[in-house]
Parts: C-alpha cells; sequence; structure tokens
C-alpha cells in the first residue's frame, strides 16, 4: 500500500510539474516593468491599481498593494473598506478625500495598464450597499448589481453589491493625476510617481 502510495505520488508530481513549469513562465510583457519597479521602488512602496493589476503586482515584485482579488485579501484587512477608498481615490471627483485617502495609504505609485478597462471588468471593485453614501461623497460613479463575490468562481451565490463604474477615459479630468506624474511607460504601461 505505501509503495502505491510513492508510484501515485511521483506521478501526480510529476504531471503537477508540467502546470507548473507553465505557471512560473512569467509574460514577457510583466517582465521589463517588475524589473523596473524591483530596481527603482522600496519592497514597502505601496501601489495603487485595480484589483487584478494590484494581485500581479504584488506577486511579481512583493510590492504593497491597497486592493486586491478579494478571495486573496488579508484577512485582517478590511476588503469592502479598501475597494471603496480605492474606488475613491482612482475614479472619485472629491479632490480632498482622493488627497486624503492617498495620505491614509501612504501610496507612492499609481499603475496603469492599456488593458484596465477589461481587467476590470473581470473582477471589478464591488462593495456592500451601505457604502453609498460614502461612494457619493467621494463622487463615484457606481450601480447595484448582484454579483459573485469572486468572479472566478461558478455556482456560487450572488449578492447585492454596489460595482464600480470605470470611466470611459480612465483619469481624465480625474483628481488623482493632480497627484501623480509618469515615471515609466512602455508597452502600454504606465507607471506613475506621488508628487511631493
Amino acid at each position: 500500500q505505501g509503495f502505491h502510495g510513492l508510484l501515485l505520488g511521483k506521478n501526480l508530481g510529476g504531471y503537477n510539474e508540467s502546470w507548473l513549469s507553465l505557471a512560473r513562465k512569467e509574460k514577457v510583457i510583466h517582465r521589463k516593468p517588475s524589473k523596473w519597479i524591483k530596481k527603482n521602488t522600496n519592497i514597502n512602496d505601496i501601489f495603487l491599481s485595480n484589483n487584478e493589476l494590484s494581485f500581479a503586482i504584488n506577486a511579481l515584485t512583493g510590492r504593497k498593494i491597497i486592493t486586491t482579488r478579494r478571495t486573496h485579501a488579508n484577512p485582517f484587512v478590511n476588503i469592502n473598506e479598501r475597494q471603496a477608498d480605492a474606488a475613491i481615490m482612482l475614479y472619485g471627483t472629491n479632490e480632498s478625500q482622493v488627497e486624503r485617502l492617498l495620505d491614509k495609504y501612504k501610496v507612492e505609485y499609481l499603475y496603469f495598464h492599456s488593458d484596465w478597462q477589461e481587467v476590470s471588468k473581470l473582477d471589478p471593485l464591488l462593495v456592500p450597499s451601505t457604502y453609498k453614501d460614502y461612494l457619493d461623497k467621494g463622487g463615484v460613479e457606481f450601480k447595484q448589481v448582484k454579483s459573485k463575490l469572486d468572479p472566478g468562481k461558478r455556482g456560487v451565490p450572488k449578492y447585492k453589491r454596489l460595482k464600480i463604474v470605470v470611466p470611459d477615459k480612465i483619469f481624465k479630468n480625474k483628481p488623482i493625476m493632480n497627484f501623480f506624474e509618469p515615471t515609466y511607460k512602455q508597452n502600454g504601461i504606465v507607471i506613475y510617481k506621488r508628487i511631493k
């Protein structure tokens, strides 16, 4: 019985290894910005982006992020508050609130990718309806939806949530751009640094 378990483990190990080797291959598009981030920023610098891009930044560089995929969030962090705050910083029209939140979280960098709209649709910023007044005061557009909390899961319950609407011209005429300047640009990726 122990021998069969050893053989099964060895076979499954080989099977898993083929998948792991694929997972270890970093996409070429991410290589240069991740190298740049590692070389030019501090491990404790904080990045702001949407859920998916933040997840990638953290995974590829170890840098700190404001929000991420809900199912990968730190259990000691209020992810609803983080997502509402990220929505206000990214898309809000209340400049003083945007600045207050950038200071609160000590945001140093804003990470933009030309696929922002697409990846934001796959894993949008979602918060409970109790954040309605907060988002209104921040000048964030949202709509009531019934949505899964984890977009990657099938057959799971849907909950009433406020889905943050991503503007067509993402940062155009948004207060956030008063606080950042581009510091890295390549292949549709722009990394903005906070103006001191």
